[in-house]
């Protein structure tokens, strides 16, 4: 896998995304990502399939500015044996303190599981990251969208 002298594992490479994503550092995110690397934040369906450097970087930035005091904090890290793909579970932790998606800041505290998983190429740079998590569990926290608030609320009885 490696194109040095020294491999460079999924892992570490994992671990670092994440000290720079709790840093607020969007940028070196970014630069551990290949140009053509590929973003998909399953619970978000299309909305959340694009390039890592258009559609992830905005996302990023999006979640570290509304949360100014985020910190994905790391539970456990672990990777596969050829060291090219690593899972990380976080405890993403903040205080929502602006609008984010049509959820109103209400400084209420988010504290939601999520699980990473980073895919390295021949070159040692991410070229996928894929990342599951619990909308519900976000929403209820710190609020529904407004439109999914309207939609649920024209739901007919059942």
């Amino acid at each position: 896998m490696s194109t040095t002298s020294q491999t460079i594992s999924a892992a570490d490479t994992a671990r670092h995304f994440m000290i720079l994503y709790a840093a607020g550092n969007i940028e070196g995110m970014a630069a551990l990502c290949s140009p053509d690397a590929i973003l998909d934040y399953v619970p978000m369906g299309a909305r959340g399939r694009g390039k890592v450097q258009e559609l992830g970087v905005v996302l990023w930035r999006s979640f570290a500015d509304s949360f100014q005091d985020f910190r994905p904090e790391i539970v456990e890290v672990w990777e596969d044996v050829a060291k090219e793909t690593a899972f990380v579970a976080t405890i993403n932790k903040g205080i929502h303190r602006k609008d984010i998606a049509g959820i109103h800041a209400r400084n209420a505290e988010l504290s939601a599981p999520h699980l990473f998983i980073f895919t390295l190429g021949s070159n040692g740079k991410v070229t996928k990251v894929t990342l599951y998590f619990d909308y519900l569990t976000m929403y209820r926290q710190i609020g529904f969208p407004t439109d999914l608030v309207e939609e649920i609320k024209n739901l007919p009885a059942s």
